[in-house]
């Protein structure tokens, strides 16, 4: 039996018997289940809100620097983008198999293990 393929992009292949994620590879028959997690914004966004009250604190003593620190807190946090973690259950318990900013790739990614899933019964 030939291993089809359900999803194809970059380094990530997932077949009908095997799913690669760059250069570590699952056994379709290995994973009990498939799902995805909100990440958040991540560490950008905190150190964001971190220095815009650093800022609001320097603005009585130094206005400038203050204005500077703002400014530099809002594009952190502004730019702090979502992450979607791909989650795999294996015997070894739960992998983060994949991570990305780009909740459609993930969800593919999903999709295409759940047939791969279909295809082995």
């Amino acid at each position: 039996m030939t291993d089809t393929i359900h999803f194809q992009s970059g380094n990530i292949i997932i077949g009908s018997k095997v799913a690669r994620f760059g250069s570590t590879s699952y056994p379709i028959a290995n994973i009990g289940s498939v799902s995805t997690q909100d990440l958040g914004r991540g560490a950008g966004a905190s150190w964001g809100v971190f220095f815009i009250l650093v800022g609001i604190i320097f603005l009585a003593f130094q206005p400038m620097l203050g204005l500077g620190i703002i400014t530099a807190g809002t594009y952190l946090f502004y730019n702090s983008k979502h992450s979607t973690a791909l989650l795999l259950r294996t015997s070894s318990g739960d992998v983060q198999a994949f991570r990305s900013h780009d909740p459609k790739l993930v969800n593919d990614m999903k999709e295409a293990l759940e047939a791969a899933f279909m295809s082995k019964q």
